[in-house]
């Protein structure tokens, strides 16, 4: 996993996190093995602190928003179509409001 810090708070960090291996749960697992736990991870959080989150801002999932998906080349003929593109995608409005909050 490679990231890097886009904004800091306070307590918290908002990160740009690129897969390398794409395994199961990777952002989380490894961003908990270094102490930085996803807020909203209820697996492998910090879980006062998903609390003190959840009450605060009444949110309730995983603060973990997929903005980019790229995909390269693609031979498989059903999803060819998707060779070279690119989408993306902003944070909905509630988490842009916690955002400015913990600022």
């Amino acid at each position: 996993t490679k990231y890097q810090i886009l904004k800091k708070f306070h307590n918290f960090s908002l990160l740009e996190v690129k897969l390398i291996t794409g395994r199961t749960h990777q952002i989380r697992v490894h961003m908990a093995s270094i102490n930085h736990h996803v807020v909203g991870d209820r697996k492998y959080g910090n879980f006062k602190i998903n609390q003190i989150f959840e009450k605060k801002f009444k949110y309730r999932s995983q603060f973990l928003h997929a903005y980019k998906i790229e995909f390269n080349n693609i031979s498989d003929e059903k999803l060819k179509y998707l060779s070279n593109k690119v989408f993306t995608s902003q944070l909905n409005e509630q988490e842009n409001k916690i955002l400015e909050l913990l600022d």
